[in-house]
């Protein structure tokens, strides 16, 4: 009689318990259903959300970076006067790759480049003697970007924080230097793990340097309007500007007529033009820039989050006039602007609205 108890009892038990079990197995897939049903909608929204900073947000560009390469020798001065010169003219901005062991030698390139304006001309570090970094030890690599460094400093007055690795060449042993050194940019590396943010140029200006021969504004357009179609955000470009040479050394019309083309064509594709260093800030704060449409006549952007200050780019909806106040919320400080499209300089920590006037 007691054993048929305890056997009663047990099997009771043994019921109960798997009754439980099978519950809570039967909740734990309800509700990882329910993760992934809101896993899968929180992607769509940010999908969505995507989309609409392409498609309708106008703040949203594509940008383009232009790097131009072997900058330091006093030979190449007028070309190097020539595309600075240029810069300005089309208000827009420059990456010049310094080869620093070339400038030291060259006191007039110095003296030039000393005069250009800061917020529109970075100064990159190019190596030190343009020899390859593939395969040099740690140790040397650390010593060559060094002394670069330290050249540009002490006599351009100026930190370089993007590193131009000459003919493209590197190992892991570039990037844990350049870490070491606090450079935060190099751009043409790959294949190597990477310790910095590395930028790819998508154009090599010149197809061919001996006999000199330029990429042709058919080839390049071409390529242009398959970056403006795609999901890349950057748009980078290198040159030599010393190419510009015809051969008597004068400055070819040709081939700077070729190139003021390409740039007005991209000019006119209302794309904003930044520098490395600058990409490197807006791809750091890409996540933290909050921009949404408060109405009809009315447009926010939040840099509360923000690591850096920008210069961000607006384009006016259809519906607008070429009228429109651009408000700083934190010092209530107001501007007017009277373009389709503008360029204004934001504050990290700071809000804005920009409203049809």
């Amino acid at each position: 009689m007691t054993a048929n108890i305890l056997e009663t009892i047990l099997i009771a038990t043994l019921i109960i318990s798997l009754s439980g079990a099978c519950g809570w197995l039967y909740g734990q897939h309800e509700k990882t259903l329910l993760v992934s049903s809101e896993g899968i909608q929180k992607m769509n929204e940010q999908l969505k959300m995507l989309d609409h900073m392409e498609k309708g947000d106008p703040f949203y560009c594509k940008k383009v970076i232009l790097r131009d390469d072997d900058v330091g020798d006093s030979r190449y001065l007028p070309t190097l006067q020539w595309i600075t010169d240029l810069t300005v003219e089309k208000d827009i901005k420059l990456t010049l790759a310094i080869i620093p062991a070339v400038l030291i030698e060259n006191p007039d390139t110095i003296v030039f480049l000393n005069q250009l304006d800061r917020e529109r001309f970075e100064f990159a570090t190019h190596g030190y003697e343009h020899i390859c970094f593939s395969d040099l030890p740690y140790e040397e690599q650390l010593s060559l970007i060094r002394k670069g460094t330290d050249i540009i400093e002490n006599d351009l007055h100026h930190r370089p924080y993007t590193f131009v690795p000459p003919h493209g060449s590197g190992d892991v042993n570039t990037t844990r230097a350049l870490r070491a050194l606090d450079y935060h940019s190099i751009t043409d590396m790959c294949g190597y793990p990477s310790y910095v943010v590395d930028f790819a140029s998508d154009l090599e200006y010149e197809v061919n340097y001996y006999p000199v021969e330029h990429c042709s504004f058919e080839e390049f357009k071409t390529d242009f309007d398959r970056f403006c179609t795609s999901s890349n955000e950057y748009y980078i470009i290198y040159l030599h500007e010393w190419t510009f040479l015809d051969e008597d050394e004068g400055i070819s019309k040709d081939k700077i007529r070729n190139f003021e083309k390409m740039i007005d064509y991209m000019k006119n594709k209302d794309v904003q033009f930044m520098t490395i260093d600058e990409a490197y800030e807006w791809n750091v704060d890409a996540s933290a820039i909050r921009t949404w449409m408060v109405d009809e006549s009315c447009y926010f952007a939040d840099l509360k989050e923000c690591r850096y200050n920008h210069t961000m780019r607006f384009e006016c909806p259809s519906n607008w006039s070429a009228s429109t106040i651009l408000n700083d919320v934190t010092t209530e400080k107001k501007v007017a602007f009277h373009e389709d499209v503008f360029e204004f300089y934001a504050i990290r920590g700071h809000g804005y609205e920009v409203c049809k006037a």
